[in-house]
């Protein structure tokens, strides 16, 4: 399930979800699921994820849909070499 998306958010079944590589622990651009339901609740909208590349399951992932203190990124930070 994905949680606190808001009901006027284009979601649709199909889509694709990734890491935004923010947290600086999974890299950008990981497919983390597809769409399988989308549903109206109470407050935000109920996304149901087929997960994909994680046999063993996952226990919670966050997904950034916009910066609060700044914007999210479009490309990975340089590196330090």
């Amino acid at each position: 399930m994905v949680d606190h998306i808001p009901m006027e958010e284009k979601i649709e079944i199909g889509d694709k979800f990734y890491t935004s590589g923010d947290d600086r622990i999974f890299p950008r651009g990981l497919l983390i699921g597809e769409v399988k339901a989308v549903t109206a609740g109470r407050l935000y909208k109920e996304i149901t994820l087929i997960p994909t590349g994680f046999q063993s399951g996952m226990e919670e992932v966050l997904i950034v849909m916009e910066g609060v203190h700044q914007q999210v990124p479009d490309a990975d930070p340089p590196s330090n070499r």
